[in-house]
């Protein structure tokens, strides 16, 4: 009776160890490596017979923890066991020196997979030591250790990756945006989204459905690409596609332009989730080549008119036998004798036949590992670690269960953000770079090929500098060494313009924009190039074309001039002002009035007013003061110049001086006096 007692003491003991040791990871949460260490020592020291522990784990320092008796040289001897055994599992030597009492027996624990997260040593002077029960103890408790730090290690990573990827969206020099549900409620838009939307903030988006955050879109076809992305799953690319937007500086709606990509975003079960926007303003390319073409027009009309459980399992007999926790874990009823058919019926089907196959080749080894899935009655899919030893010459193997879910969350939320990330790397038609502090290139998207040529596995790994000139290989090396080493720029980091290398030898002009971050103490930059190529062509025909507009019109002997849609006129001929006598200052806007007879300016400006109000031709004899302060008659004509949808976008008008040819038909000087010649012919 009293041995019945003591078992039922001693496993009641056991059981008690091994809750506290399941729950320990919890407490853990949010520690450094050194108080883990700690922790975990002063674990063992209690939970078994020891005398001295010795704790040393890899990442993401070295860190040790020493607790227990003096005895001096410990740490030392632990080192000398493993250099000489190599240990990938528990090994139990024993170790003495001539200083210590009493001689060690010391089970050495590794923990991680073959130790690579570091190992645990545990010395006592019994020589019984470790019993299977302290050597189920010493396992579960290093698995938990491992499984805490892998978690650790996991959130770390997924949090790195969060913020980088949120940093990168930050800064790239497109409008980036995250939509979820049906009604494409907004979960993030960055900067340059609310910039080129003309909201004040990214507050004016966040949480509100698409129509909310941009009502002036409801009569446009955006919100029905979206619908049929989101219903069908399929991509909506868009090239120069024209919007409508509420500008708030202006007040009134912009007419803008657009490259733009609806991406569907999937759930790991494929389900669409939202959508991501990936959109680039091009009106400045639209426009200037409208412009081209209207200075190209301009130009003729001038020359026209100018948790865990346990489990033991004997393979030899049938026998199995799991804990209440571990009942609890499977939602298995203990006194169900087909817990183990329920068990099996739960396990994924794709996961089931690899479970089977991993626990009898464990069983034979003597040590199993495997992750699996199981659908739980109430808690649904669930991610399991189970862990088994089985010590040699025996037949029942000891082992744990562990709901890894979380953990599988995490990694699962990594994969996601790495997807994401390269979503938005692929989507872009930007070239897209990674370099290292070294300025080695790490990675390049698909669009790297477009832009400089290179494919992405002929330059990842190669120096950055091959895509750039000569000259500009020594400036980056040392601004990019002084930036590691100060912090300090050489250069704008957003929207810059630079020479690129393409391929072919030929130097390409780019708008490039950086991004830094760090990872694991190291600095890498990504970088945002564009080739402006056709920017820049286009830039230098409309100035050429401007300038023969120019050099046309000032030849004219004609006074000539340009003026907005509402009469507002911002161009004058070098003949005007050699006529007038005036300044560009004088005469803007409305400032002509000014050399016009004020008994005639009134017929003047209802004739004027009444072709900006029509879109009307104007043809009008008056007179105009010269420099001289003579009064002459000038035949003035004003023609409207139109864009494609026949608004008008431009008066351009000339003044040509009629008194020899009016003194001629007249006959007489005389007529001068009389103001009544000046009238709308």
């Amino acid at each position: 009776m009293q041995q019945n007692d003591s078992s039922v003491r001693e496993l009641r003991g056991i059981i008690r160890d091994l809750v506290a040791l399941a729950t320990t990871p919890a407490v853990w949460v949010g520690r450094s490596p050194a108080q883990i260490a700690d922790s975990f020592a002063d674990i063992l020291l209690h939970t078994l017979r020891a005398q001295i522990v010795y704790v040393f784990l890899h990442h993401p320092q070295p860190t040790e923890a020493v607790r227990g008796s003096n005895h001096t040289g410990f740490v030392e001897e632990i080192r000398r066991v493993r250099a000489e055994a190599q240990p990938a599992a528990l090994l139990v030597e024993m170790v003495t020196r001539p200083e210590w009492p009493d001689a060690l027996r010391v089970a050495i624990q590794p923990i991680g997979v073959s130790g690579d997260q570091g190992f645990a040593a545990v010395g006592c002077v019994d020589s019984t030591f470790p019993n299977e029960t302290e050597s189920l103890l010493l396992s579960v408790a290093a698995n938990q250790l491992a499984v805490a730090l892998q978690t650790a290690r996991l959130r770390a990573e997924a949090e790195l990756e969060r913020h980088r990827l949120t940093d990168l969206l930050a800064q790239a020099p497109a409008a980036i945006g995250l939509m979820t549900g049906p009604d494409h409620r907004w979960s993030y838009v960055n900067d340059h989204y609310v910039r080129i939307t003309g909201r004040n903030s990214a507050a004016d988006f966040l949480g509100k459905p698409i129509r909310e955050s941009l009502p002036e879109l409801e009569t446009q076809p955006f919100i029905g690409f979206l619908d049929e992305v989101y219903r069908t799953g399929k991509p909506h690319v868009g090239r120069e596609t024209k919007a409508y937007l509420n500008r708030m500086h202006t007040g009134q709606p912009a007419e803008a332009y657009f490259d733009f990509v609806y991406q569907p975003i999937r759930t790991a079960e494929a389900a669409i989730q939202g959508i991501l926007v990936h959109a680039v303003e091009v009106t400045d390319k639209v426009l200037a080549r409208r412009e081209v073409e209207r200075s190209e027009e301009r130009l003729r009309l001038a020359q026209d008119a100018a948790h865990i459980g346990t489990w033991e399992w004997d393979r030899a007999t049938g026998n199995q036998k799991l804990s209440a926790e571990l009942h609890q874990l499977f939602g298995t009823d203990a006194n169900d004798i087909n817990y183990v058919q329920k068990w099996a019926e739960r396990i994924l089907p794709a996961d089931f036949q690899n479970v089977e196959r991993l626990m009898n080749e464990g069983y034979d080894s003597g040590e199993m590992e495997i992750e699996y899935r199981y659908h739980h009655p109430e808690r649904g899919l669930r991610w399991f670690y189970c862990k088994g030893r089985r010590q040699q010459g025996a037949t029942t193997m000891f082992g744990i269960v562990q709901d890894i879910t979380q953990r599988k969350v995490a990694e699962n939320a990594l994969r996601e953000s790495e997807n994401r990330y390269r979503t938005v790397a692929e989507t872009a038609s930007d070239a897209i770079i990674t370099i290292d502090e070294d300025s080695t290139i790490q990675f390049v998207n698909s669009s790297v090929e477009d832009v400089f040529g290179y494919s992405p596995e002929e330059i990842v790994g190669k120096n950055l500098t091959i895509l750039m000139p000569d000259h500009m290989r020594r400036l980056h090396e040392a601004g990019l060494r002084r930036f590691v080493e100060t912090g300090n720029r050489h250069l704008n980091w957003e929207a810059t313009e630079l020479p690129g290398l393409h391929k072919s030898g030929l130097e390409i002009p780019l708008e490039v924009s950086f991004g830094e971050y760090k990872k694991d103490g190291r600095h890498f930059f990504t970088g945002f190039a564009r080739d402006i190529s056709e920017r820049k062509k286009s830039e230098e025909t409309l100035r050429r074309s401007e300038e023969e507009f120019r050099g046309l019109a000032n030849a004219m002997p004609q006074l000539a001039w340009m003026a907005n849609p509402d009469g507002w006129i911002f161009w004058y001929n070098q003949r005007w002002y050699e006529y007038t006598g005036t300044t560009p200052e004088e005469m803007e806007g409305w400032g002509w009035q000014s050399v016009h007879d004020p008994a005639v300016l009134p017929s003047v400006l209802n004739r004027w007013r009444l072709s900006i109000a029509t879109g009307q031709a104007f043809e009008m004899t008056f007179p105009l003061r010269g420099a001289d302060g003579v009064f002459r008659p000038f035949l003035t004509r004003v023609t409207p110049i139109r864009d494609d949808r026949n608004n008008i976008t431009r008066w351009f008008g000339t003044n040509t001086d009629v008194d020899v040819e009016i003194r001629f038909n007249n006959g007489s000087r005389t007529l001068w006096s009389d103001r009544s010649v000046w009238r709308p012919s």
